[in-house]
């Protein structure tokens, strides 16, 4: 039987830095705020969550899905001439997720 074994949510392209939206803030929220008046030189995309099964971890797939978010996010930007810029939301205990993030 097929199954969805990991998931990632990514947020973006968002129309302000990471500093001009704490990770603690609700991230729908963010996507229903106004755009700023004027064009901005980058715009910001988060990964935001992020799941694996605990029988799927330890098989590259959280790790597959990590590159694939950064992609879009990447690839988002590169369609309207914007540089990238991302960041990833983690809880500090979570050394599991970290650990992946520092990879």
């Amino acid at each position: 039987m097929d199954r969805i074994v990991s998931n990632i949510i990514v947020l973006g392209p968002l129309p302000f830095g990471p500093e001009g939206f704490p990770p603690a803030e609700n991230p729908w929220l963010a996507l229903e705020g106004e755009a700023p008046k004027e064009e901005q030189a980058e715009w910001y995309c988060r990964i935001n969550a992020m799941f694996t099964l605990p029988e799927a971890r330890g098989k590259g797939i959280a790790q597959a899905l990590l590159a694939a978010g950064l992609k879009y996010g990447a690839d988002e930007e590169a369609a309207v001439g914007n540089p990238f810029v991302g960041s990833i939301v983690v809880g500090f205990h979570n050394t599991p997720a970290r650990k992946l993030y520092e990879k």
